[in-house]
Parts: structure tokens; C-alpha cells; sequence
């Protein structure tokens, strides 16, 4: 599929409307998230065949993305139950009930409830909270969590952490790599937001067992 075409079916996701503060929850453009999964499966870890998660699935726009371009199976992890109806609207929406599920949880937690010795899934895509306003260091716990249940997890973080995730890497015998610096485009989602939009730099980031 021509990465115009994939991104413009993206582009009918519906998005969260009414984002939660708390939860730090932000919308990841079609763009984003077209280029994003597209150099997954053609450069690194190609999706056919394999389980994917994606932990604060939001609107699941990443696991309906996955969905579109390759024969995988899917599953969306998101504390919140208004996040995971739009998730489920959309699922519907582009007739993948068989191909995705949604699972409410905290995904802090998820270690502690599923088997992280066989590791379950494949690959892990995701956008966590940033771990700002009231929820420092949720970013790292999400990114903890799921280095601890797949084999290949790729996420967006704040740039300003990097050296900060690189040591965590580094301390949990992981490789871990920045594949490119973003451009993320958060546009006025809350009360406070005084400009239309903000552009915040973000790292897409590759993490892996050295084992692999």
C-alpha cells in the first residue's frame, strides 16, 4: 500500500474528542503514525504473523494501522473506558473485530498480571503519557512494563529524556536505538493550551533484548 493512500485511511480514525488531562492523553496524527508503523514492517520487524500490543491504545489508530498492512493479530491495553469505545467504534468501523482486541488495564500492572518469563507478544507500538503534570515517570513505567513483555518494543518519547531512557537501556541489558527525532504536534487540547497548536520534539525510539 502506497504510504499516501495508508495515511489518508488513517485519516478517517475518529480521534479522542474530549482528551483527559490526568491521563495525559494526546491524539497521534495519521501522519505520525502512517510513517511510524510503515518503518516498522518494511525496515525492522515486518507484522505478519505476529501478536502486537499497544499499552494507552487511545483511539487504537496504531493497531488499526498495523491491521491495515500486514496479517497480525492485535491487542489494545487503556485504563480509561471512554478512550476504549472510540477504540472499539473505530474497530468496528474498519470491520476488524477478529483482528484486534481491546483490554481495559493499568498498564503499570500488566507485568504483574500476565507471564513476562515467554514474553507474549512480538512486537509492543506505542505513544505513553509523556510523564509530565502529575504523572512523573510514567512514561518510564510504561516503557519498563513493556520491554518486560515483548521482544521489541517501539515508542515515542520526549527528546529531553533521551539520555535518560538510553541509561535505563543500558542499566536492563537492552539495545536501544533512535531512529528518527519527530516533530509532534499537539494541537489545543485543554483549557490552559493559550496557542493552537504546540510542536514538541519527540524520539522514536527501538528497544531489544541483546540476545536478539
Amino acid at each position: 500500500m502506497k504510504l499516501k493512500k495508508f495515511e489518508g485511511l488513517l485519516n478517517e480514525i475518529e480521534l479522542l474528542k474530549k482528551p483527559k488531562l490526568y491521563l495525559e492523553q494526546y491524539n497521534t496524527s495519521s501522519h505520525i503514525v502512517a510513517q511510524i508503523i510503515n518503518t516498522i514492517h518494511t525496515r525492522f520487524d515486518n507484522f505478519d504473523n505476529k501478536l502486537i500490543g499497544d499499552f494507552g491504545t487511545g483511539s487504537g489508530i496504531f493497531l488499526i494501522a498495523a491491521s491495515l498492512i500486514a496479517n497480525c493479530k492485535c491487542v489494545g491495553f487503556d485504563i480509561d473506558e471512554d478512550a476504549l469505545q472510540v477504540a472499539s467504534d473505530n474497530i468496528s468501523e474498519f470491520n476488524m473485530n477478529d483482528k484486534i482486541d481491546l483490554i481495559k488495564a493499568d498498564v503499570t500492572m500488566l507485568d504483574a498480571t500476565l507471564n513476562i518469563q515467554r514474553k507474549p507478544f512480538d512486537i509492543i507500538v506505542m505513544n505513553p503519557p509523556f510523564g509530565t503534570k502529575n504523572n512523573k515517570g510514567l512514561d518510564m513505567k510504561f516503557l519498563s512494563v513493556a520491554c518486560k513483555l515483548a521482544s521489541r518494543v517501539y515508542s515515542l518519547h520526549k527528546t529531553s529524556t533521551r539520555e535518560h531512557i538510553i541509561k535505563f537501556a543500558q542499566q536492563n541489558g537492552l539495545k536501544i536505538k533512535i531512529l528518527s527525532q519527530i516533530q509532534f504536534d499537539i494541537p489545543s487540547s485543554y483549557e490552559f493550551h493559550r496557542q493552537d497548536s504546540v510542536d514538541i520534539e519527540v524520539d522514536f525510539i527501538r528497544v531489544w533484548n541483546r540476545n536478539q
